[in-house]
């Protein structure tokens, strides 16, 4: 199988890196400020990551090193809501692939670790991320 299941503790880390990386990249624009406090004018943006496949093989003592071309693959999904109204301003959704950075080669060069295998989750995060702020920013202009 080139499926796994994934534990409740990845599941914890995932949507941590997830969050914090969105948050960290939002922060990063000069035509949108993120706020804690919903108000006039602003958007609510509630996002998910939904389907969450992995396949990174779960540990156990004495297994070898394990290589991957793909950490796994997840959707996205985010939605604008307008904070007075409640109404849906825009929604996007993508299924896009968690891929070690090594786009030249099949395999990645490092063993995955668990480590590793988060750091490829933030760069995933991170790119979604900055797609996100380009588009908001486009609107926001």
């Amino acid at each position: 199988s080139t499926e796994f299941g994934v534990t409740d503790e990845f599941k914890s880390s995932f949507s941590e890196v997830v969050a914090e990386t969105f948050v960290k990249e939002l922060e990063r624009s000069d035509a949108l400020a993120v706020v804690d406090q919903p108000g006039p004018g602003t958007l609510v943006l509630r996002s998910m990551v939904l389907d969450v496949v992995s396949h990174v093989p779960p540990t156990y003592p004495g297994r070898a090193d394990v290589y991957l071309s793909s950490v796994g693959e997840a959707t996205v999904v985010f939605e604008l809501i307008d904070a007075e109204s409640g109404r849906i301003q825009a929604r996007f959704a993508e299924r896009q692939r968690i891929e070690p950075p090594s786009r030249t080669r099949e395999v990645s060069a490092m063993p995955a670790t668990s480590a590793s295998v988060l750091t490829d989750v933030r760069r995933w995060a991170r790119a979604a991320a900055v797609d996100l702020r380009k588009a908001l920013e486009k609107r926001a202009r």
